[in-house]
């Protein structure tokens, strides 16, 4: 006679984990809110002061900012925060260049788009 032994196993339930974020996402989502504003944005210059004149993206008086001075701003230097950020929206552009597609190919509208491509799934 033959005895087979059944034992039932419970596996504990696994709660799945989020992969992390990559780090430019945060640079992506800051800038984006801060061109969410319109009136926040520019064109020809990374960043532009209350009178118009162009200032650095970091400067205190910097009211507006194009594309580009947006991701400087918000990665808080040209580092590789910045880099990675750019080369995403870049990519979420259809491989165009930001400040192409800021200054020459669409503006304002392309680069909100863009953005929002860019943080697509985050």
């Amino acid at each position: 006679m033959s005895t087979t032994l059944e034992r039932e196993v419970v596996l504990p339930a696994v709660e799945p984990v989020a992969p992390e974020e990559p780090p430019e996402i945060g640079v992506l989502r800051a800038a984006r809110e801060l061109l969410s504003d319109p009136t926040r944005w520019c064109q020809a210059q990374y960043a532009r002061d209350a009178a118009g004149k162009s200032v650095q993206p970091d400067n205190l008086a910097a009211r507006q900012y194009c594309a580009a001075g947006a991701l400087e701003w918000a990665a808080g230097d040209i580092n590789e925060q910045y880099v990675a950020a750019r080369i995403r929206l870049s990519l979420a552009l259809g491989n165009l260049g930001v400040a192409e597609a800021n200054d020459s190919y669409g503006g304002y509208e392309r680069i909100m788009r863009g953005l929002d491509k860019a943080l697509e799934g985050f």
